[in-house]
């Protein structure tokens, strides 16, 4: 593993994806929306790391949903499809 996916570092990105979950429920920030999807891809990153693959994937998968529904949200926005193809 690498240093950066340590145990600490996998719980506080934790708390930030719970944290934001909470704030972007219901929530019409499209910012806000996509550092969630950028938290759970990171999260998504370190558990991989860390070599815990199944909550890994669920992480990603995650991101991934939420970037392809601001995709077919918001059409008009470049930055939305990019975010998505990065997934």
């Amino acid at each position: 593993a690498r240093v950066g996916a340590t145990p600490e570092a996998i719980s506080a990105l934790g708390r930030a994806v719970e944290e934001l979950e909470r704030s972007a429920t219901g929530s019409t920030d499209v910012n806000l929306t996509r550092k969630l999807a950028a938290a759970q891809s990171q999260l998504g990153s370190l558990l991989e790391q860390a070599g815990r693959h199944e909550p890994a994937q669920k992480a990603i998968q995650r991101a991934y949903d939420i970037r392809r529904h601001l995709m077919e949200q918001h059409p008009g926005q470049p930055a939305l499809a990019l975010d998505y193809a990065d997934s």
